[in-house]
């Protein structure tokens, strides 16, 4: 099991367009590795450039997308190289969060139905209609790939919610590291003191 660590935004990694995956190329350990981080992050689905891999690979939790097989060699969902292709102008509201945006949740507009092309891990080629919430995932999965989050959706006074609502969030916790390392060295030095009035007891004696 090897669990990645995830980029967070607003890192500017995040924004990276993907490559990519040729035939040749060794995948095998990015996809164990992204199902293992999506898992351990208890994500439903994960894209590799999340996990600073800038390759066109998505994972999906199987039970998440009844449409979408399981992968062959795996036990999730497997796209590579996923093309999306709107079939519905028709948009619905989807309520998202991302493992890369800590503890945010927000509406965005999605298309409702779309085509899916993809190959698999053996590189065969698979196409799937999808609707509803079965679209808003692979759409949100794979805005990653072309450097998207789903807050990138979002119009531009609810961004700037966002924005000014995690640099608070940023700010608090900066501060409790602050304090608590006060606190941390505010112990060690009272421990220096007594430990000093123990020494030059003993050195009178």
């Amino acid at each position: 099991m090897a669990v990645r660590k995830i980029l967070k935004w607003p890192s500017k990694l995040l924004k990276q367009k993907s490559q990519a995956v040729s035939k040749d190329e060794n995948i095998n350990q990015v996809i164990v590795d992204m199902a293992d981080t999506m898992k351990s992050n208890f994500g439903l689905g994960i894209a590799a450039p999340q996990i600073n891999v800038f390759k066109n690979i998505v994972t999906i939790a199987e039970k998440e997308i009844s449409s979408i097989p399981k992968d062959p060699n795996y036990e999730c969902i497997v796209l590579i190289n996923p093309e999306v292709i709107v079939l519905d102008d028709t948009q619905v509201n989807s309520v998202e969060s991302c493992l890369s945006i800590d503890g945010y949740m927000d509406t965005v507009k999605r298309n409702k139905k779309v085509s899916l092309n993809y190959l698999d891990s053996n590189f065969s080629e698979n196409s799937v209609v999808l609707e509803n919430r079965d679209s808003c995932i692979i759409q949100h999965e794979t805005d990653h790939l072309v450097g998207k989050l789903f807050v990138d959706r979002l119009s531009q006074i609810r961004k700037s919610r966002f924005i000014s609502k995690y640099r608070k969030a940023v700010s608090q916790i900066k501060n409790m590291v602050v304090d608590k390392e006060a606190l941390s060295k505010k112990k060690s030095m009272k421990t220096r003191l007594e430990n000093r009035k123990k020494r030059k007891k003993r050195n009178k004696k």
